[in-house]
């Protein structure tokens, strides 16, 4: 056991003790970046902004996410399954709490929620639910999909956030397929090339270990402080680690059988390789270091997420300088076990064969290559599309699959709708700021892009007519209609009024009739001398009886006879009184009737009066009915549009709910939702989004809310913003990488020319792979738009990859010390083009993996790679040595002089 070999011990058990805490702690990467993978918005971007409001709106919707779920049948709903969805929804709404739904709106809730949730062939009903954020997303889809699992209907639960996890675990699943494709495929290539069963070993083996330390690493940097991370952070470690991991093992073995050639032992043979590999490793693996690593200065979280890669290339290069030499001083040329052929792969024929031929030719070279690349580099242009609803197959995520029904059967918008807030420093619930929000909202309604909105004014999508003066113009003129009716049939009534004079009549008959008899009685008592007294009729019954020859009363006879007049003289003062009243009686008939002939001629001049309050009314009918039509023709107006709540509707029990429901807690803050026409998720729909509020804010000019902040919030306004980052920083991004990477070059390269002309090769490598990229995806995956991320992503991984092989080239002229010639040039090119066309090989087997996903941003950035690699493959040694024979070796100045010689010669012919 030799002392270098003991060097290694030490390393080498830190390093398996440092796999084992890696896989003891090791963060679940696709829980990271369901979790913070998303795209960072600065704080004061717009749909940021909106989020810390929406958070603030309600204290009880703080931590709910939107959830869409999708009832399907094949034809329009009949009875049974119209029954069948009412009660999978009356179940749902019993169990909300368990289930961790904070509200629901269903179709059954109003009119205007049937006419926005039930499409119109009657085939596809939706329910809109708020659900508790705080549970995982694959928690709480699965407990609602078993809570609306309706008897004969397809159902569907999806959302934004879904069709994210389900995308997110797509690509976990396809990178470990295509990470287990990659090692097998190394472990095969190393076997075929060394003709050993050790060597591919130790190459998986010390990548493998370096990528598991690498994602710990990574993982534990996101989770703990915050390190940018994406669903391609991994996979763009797995190819570079593997790309670079297989280039260096290729190097270093290649060179120790080398050594062993020249008949140097085991460790010799170690020592001496070790110092070349470790400059031409540290080197690259430096460089490359530093670019990734610079990606961290770009303000966007997509190319940020690529940083963390160069921390992986810095494990790698650790890895790499401990297991690489530590078997080779341990196990010597018993590396190569069991093949005993120890040939060197020294030159590649095909390389060797284009170097040559383009250094002999180089114009015609160069002028080949900038030929093949302008169409593939024309077709590269064009728009790219944020949409993460592509990503992913409907095959792959019954979310995406919920989602296509929706587009086909409602407005896209309704899955996703744009938030508006607009926060005031003082309270909205009034008539002059509800509305400006009124205003506002029919303003947005009148876009062609929009579907309907939702706002406080408009709760359900539609404007709530009891709000505007046409429908309470429409209920005064209602009215006014019903008083000029009663009114006119009074004017009628009056009019023909006529008061009866036969009662006076009777009264009068009446009173006669009472005279005559009181007449009649008063001569009755005249003529019976009904007013003698009694002694008097005593007297006279004496005198009578004289007369007549009878015996006179005795004076017992006439005491008895004056006893009884006495009696009757009571009577007789009773009937003085009668006498009395009767001749009252005489004088009160003949005043009453005096009285009823003067009432009777009072009755005919009030009749004449209310006649005439008949004319009155009639005419005032009349005015009314001019009123009556001006309120008419004023609803009919623009006039009819304006907005009024008077103070009993807004305190209405109806209203409050709305208010409630747009306004937040303090009603300082409202917001309007808007669901567009088209899909959410395309540049229509963005273009709007960044309209939205600067047209706003102009509205709302020189009006009570003039001084209130307008944000436009939601998953839209999310992606318009990050298509507005991305802008920003692609440029930079690339200036910043290849930059850094050019620069980098010069200083290995010690040339300026040589660098400057890699720089150049890679940015037409890049055109060219995005534009078969494009064209590969709009022909076999009907999508005419590359993703957002293909185009960063390709940017990077291809431009890392070439300038790597570029280094290489570069590092062993460097080593040859000879003049920067075309000929050096073509010796170095064919010297590595072997180990470049290997390593190249595993980018594109691994390309191939990752296509197995069925993640569109993945097979777009593997097909460009392939493309860009196998480009790679012949403009290097097409070009560098065609450039170089330009640059250095005086190739104008030699086809001038030959010139000069041809016609010297004729002349002296």
């Amino acid at each position: 056991m030799n002392k270098y070999f003991k060097r290694y011990i030490g390393v080498v058990i830190a390093w398996v003790i440092m796999i084992i805490v890696s896989f003891s702690f090791m963060p679940r990467f696709t829980n990271l970046v369901n979790q913070k993978g998303d795209t960072r918005i600065p704080s004061s971007m717009s749909s940021k902004v909106a989020s810390r409001i929406g958070s603030e709106f309600h204290k009880s919707g703080q931590n709910t996410r939107r959830l869409v779920v999708v009832f399907n049948s094949g034809s329009k709903f009949n009875s049974q399954q119209t029954i069948n969805m009412s009660t999978t929804l009356t179940k749902l709404k019993k169990s909300q709490k368990q289930l961790g739904v904070e509200s629901m709106v269903t179709p059954n809730d109003s009119l205007s929620a049937q006419k926005q949730l039930i499409a119109k062939d009657q085939t596809t009903q939706l329910v809109i639910l708020d659900v508790d954020k705080t549970i995982p997303v694959k928690t709480m889809n699965n407990q609602i999909k078993k809570a609306v699992k309706t008897v004969s209907l397809r159902t569907y639960v999806t959302s934004f956030k879904t069709i994210q996890r389900d995308t997110n675990n797509a690509a976990r699943n396809g990178l470990v397929k295509a990470t287990v494709i990659i090692a097998i495929f190394i472990l095969l290539l190393l076997l075929v090339v060394f003709r050993s069963v050790i060597i591919p070993l130790i190459s998986v083996l010390t990548t493998s270990f370096a990528y598991i330390v690498s994602l710990w690493a990574i993982g534990s940097l996101a989770s703990e402080y915050g390190l940018p991370i994406s669903r391609d952070t991994q996979a763009g470690l797995m190819l570079v680690l593997a790309t670079l991991g297989t280039g260096y093992a290729l190097f270093y073995f290649n060179s120790f059988k080398n050594q062993l050639v020249a008949g140097k032992d085991g460790v010799e043979a170690s020592l001496a390789v070790q110092k070349r590999f470790t400059q031409l490793t540290a080197v690259s693996a430096g460089v490359l270091a530093i670019a990734f690593g610079s990606l961290g200065f770009v303000n966007y979280s997509l190319v940020q997420s690529f940083a963390g890669i160069g921390i992986g290339i810095i494990i790698l290069l650790a890895a790499t300088l401990t297991f690489l030499p530590f078997f080779t001083y341990w196990l010597g040329n018993r590396v190569f076990l069991p093949s005993n052929n120890l040939k060197a792969h020294d030159y590649n024929r095909s390389w060797n064969f284009l170097a040559g031929k383009s250094a002999k030719y180089p114009l015609v070279a160069l002028v080949l290559a900038i030929l093949i690349a302008i169409p593939f580099v024309v077709n590269s242009k064009g728009p790219v599309s944020f949409d993460p609803t592509i990503e992913i197959s409907t095959k792959s995520s019954s979310a995406k699959d919920g989602y296509k029904v929706i587009k086909n059967h409602f407005p896209a918008g309704i899955a996703e709708p744009i938030t508006v807030y607009i926060k005031a420093d003082h309270k909205l619930d009034n008539d002059a700021d509800l509305r400006e929000i009124d205003r506002v909202s029919n303003q947005l309604t009148a876009n062609k892009e929009v579907s309907a909105i939702n706002s406080v004014t408009q709760p359900e999508g539609e404007p709530l007519q009891q709000l505007y003066m046409q429908e309470q113009l429409q209920i005064v003129t209602g009215s006014l209609d019903t008083n000029m009716s009663s009114l006119n049939r009074v004017a009628k009534g009056l009019k023909t009024t006529k008061i009866s004079k036969s009662p006076l009549t009777k009264t009068d008959r009446s009173v006669t009739t009472i005279a005559d008899r009181v007449s009649q009685i008063q001569a009755y008592n005249a003529a019976n001398n009904v007013t003698e007294t009694p002694t008097e009729v005593v007297n006279q019954v004496q005198a009578e009886l004289s007369q007549s020859n009878h015996k006179r009363m005795n004076r017992y006879q006439r005491a008895m006879v004056e006893e009884a007049l006495q009696r009757a003289t009571a009577d007789q003062a009773q009937q003085d009184k009668i006498n009395s009243a009767l001749n009252g009686i005489t004088s009160q008939t003949d005043s009453a009737t005096q009285s009823v002939s003067q009432f009777r001629m009072e009755l005919a001049a009030l009749q004449s009066k209310i006649q005439g309050y008949g004319t009155q009314v009639k005419s005032s009918t009349k005015e009314i009915k001019q009123s009556r039509d001006f309120l008419n023709e004023m609803a009919k107006s623009p006039a009819g549009q304006t907005f009024y709540i008077p103070k009993d509707v807004l305190k209405s029990s109806t209203f409050r709910q709305s208010i409630k429901r747009y306004l937040s807690d303090d009603k300082k803050t409202a917001k309007i939702s808007v669901i567009l026409k088209n899909d959410p998720n395309g540049k229509p729909a963005m273009d709007y989004v960044n309209e939205i509020s600067s047209q706003m804010k102009n509205n709302f000019a020189g009006t009570t809310l003039k001084n209130a902040q307008v944000v436009v919030g939601g998953v839209p306004a999310t992606l318009a913003n990050a298509k507005t980052i991305s802008k920003a920083n692609f440029v930079k991004m690339t200036v910043i990488f290849a930059g850094i990477l050019i620069v980098l070059s010069m200083l290995v390269s010690a040339s300026i020319l040589q660098a400057a002309y890699v720089g150049n090769i890679g940015l037409i490598a890049y055109f060219m792979s995005l534009g078969f990229s494009k064209w590969f995806s709009h022909s076999f995956l009907q999508q005419s738009q590359l993703t957002s991320v293909t185009p960063v992503a390709l940017f990077i991984l291809l431009f890392a990859f070439l300038m790597n092989f570029a280094l290489a080239v570069f590092i062993t002229n460097r080593q040859a010390k000879q003049p920067a010639t075309a000929d050096q040039m073509v010796s170095s090119v064919g010297k590595l083009g072997t180990m470049i066309m290997l390593a190249m090989s595993v980018v594109i087997v691994g390309s191939l993996a990752l296509t197995m996903s069925g993640v569109l941003t993945m097979i777009q950035v593997a097909i460009g790679l392939i493309f860009g690699i196998v480009i790679i493959g012949i403009i290097i040694p097409v070009s560098l040595p065609s450039l170089n024979k330009l640059t250095y070796d005086n190739y104008f100045g030699n086809l001038f002089n030959l010139n000069k010689k041809h016609v010297k010669k004729s002349t002296d012919e």
